[in-house]
């Protein structure tokens, strides 16, 4: 086999855009500074359910000033209201699992297992449509649960109920990710937002009395406010940021938020993580760096032809 002059024997990656990386480290030290501030809720005593009453209600404020929800249809207009309903349920179902997770574990504990979720993704993803995994990928997912079992160690004193809500969050989070991707191939970005915002604030308003009974002070208002507000702007960077990148090349940038969650976690709570959390994290890192890596090369087309 001979190649073309000029071309390259070996894919060469597409260069990411400078704006989709800042988005995207943007989105997940917002994302990091929400679950520090959850976290910081749950531990002072405010309910589950409460937290992200408050959540949801911010963010529906939030989206409807961005978009102009009042002066835009297309914020509410959808003929597939089966999926939105569905894909809100398993972002409530992720988010009640992820603040119980935090009640018991390390922000970097707890980042470390949501890891995971590429991995998951790509597993139920293939499973679902039926099609072949190649045994490389199996061995980065190996290697990915390998890592949440070394963070966890079963049958140690480590174990809590922590970990068991942190992956109950990982799958439910998994699940609306795939109904996201299949949702956009039809829906605008501002109906993606608009729609569970309006759903889960109305879901969760019967715990919206516990309000009149905050005490804390100024932080947690304002804790409670931050929540909703940085999680939609960390929302649309994101989508800002995929919608110029594509999410392998993007994949190293994501996990950035690692460096985040240490800090907060130190910071915040006072909290290292032990060697057994590192060298977990390390494996599913890698784990979903390599996926990504495959996702790349399977999409990029031949550079080499055959000729004389």
């Amino acid at each position: 086999m001979t190649h073309t002059r000029g071309a390259t024997p070996f894919p060469v990656s597409p260069a990411v855009p400078g704006p989709a990386i800042l988005c995207l480290i943007a989105a997940t030290f917002l994302n990091s500074t929400t679950d520090a501030m959850a976290k910081t809720l749950v531990l002072a005593g405010a309910s589950v359910p409460f937290i992200l009453w408050a959540r949801y209600m911010v963010q529906l404020v939030t989206v409807t000033v961005i978009f102009r929800a009042w002066r835009n249809p297309s914020c509410y207009r959808t003929r597939r209201w089966g999926l939105h309903v569905v894909r809100s349920a398993m972002i409530l179902t992720a988010g009640v699992f992820a603040y119980l997770a935090l009640m018991h574990l390390q922000l970097f504990e707890f980042v470390s297992i949501v890891f995971t979720i590429p991995i998951f993704t790509m597993v139920i993803g293939r499973l679902a449509l039926a099609e072949t995994v190649e045994p490389r990928r199996w061995f980065a997912v190996a290697l990915g649960m390998l890592g949440v079992l070394i963070i966890t160690r079963p049958g140690s004193q480590q174990i809590n109920p922590g970990h068991f809500y942190a992956l109950c969050a990982t799958l439910s989070y998994c699940v609306f990710t795939i109904l996201t991707r299949v949702l956009t191939r039809t829906e605008r970005t501002d109906t993606l937002m608009f729609i569970p915002a309006v759903l889960l604030t109305v879901v969760l308003t019967p715990f919206a009395p516990e309000l009149l009974r905050v005490e804390g002070g100024f932080w947690t208002w304002f804790n409670l406010g931050s929540v909703g507000m940085l999680g939609a702007i960390a929302h649309i960077l994101t989508v800002h940021a995929y919608r110029q990148g594509t999410a392998s090349g993007l994949a190293p940038y994501f996990y950035t938020q690692i460096l985040w969650v240490l800090l907060y976690g130190f910071v915040l709570f006072g909290d290292l993580p032990d060697l057994w959390m590192i060298v977990g994290s390390g494996c599913i890192v890698a784990s979903g760096i390599y996926l990504a890596h495959r996702d790349r090369m399977a999409a990029m087309p031949e550079t080499s032809v055959t000729g004389g």
